[in-house]
């Protein structure tokens, strides 16, 4: 239905320094779940820590076929950025290749900041 269906071609999101915190991320975690076209997600300058982070990256390990996920300036330390990696870069699940046949890539930008991490 309605919503669902909506969700379902969602293609970006951008939400520099909106001061989400991993309260407001939590919500866009449920919206990448539903959401089979999510390329670009751009979360920067929103006080998210490791935890948010890996349950974003959790929630879009399967998407088919994101592109980018920027985490930059946010309070996410290495370990993060590690289970981040795991996450979304699983060797045992193939990513689905663009439309003209050529393989898809993924990046992750979180530059780490250690005035940032949330320790």
């Amino acid at each position: 239905g309605g919503r669902s269906e909506q969700v379902s071609w969602l293609e970006e999101i951008s939400m520099r320094a909106c001061g989400l915190g991993d309260f407001g991320a939590g919500m866009l975690v449920q919206v990448a779940r539903g959401a089979k076209w999510l390329r670009v997600i751009c979360l920067d300058d929103n006080l998210l820590t490791d935890s948010m982070a890996i349950a974003l990256a959790a929630a879009l390990s399967r998407a088919p076929v994101l592109e980018s996920l920027s985490l930059c300036s946010n309070r996410i330390s290495p370990l993060g950025a590690a289970a981040l990696a795991a996450l979304l870069y699983p060797a045992s699940i193939p990513l689905k290749p663009n439309a003209d046949g050529t393989p898809r890539r993924r990046s992750c930008d979180v530059r780490l900041d250690p005035a940032e991490w949330n320790m």
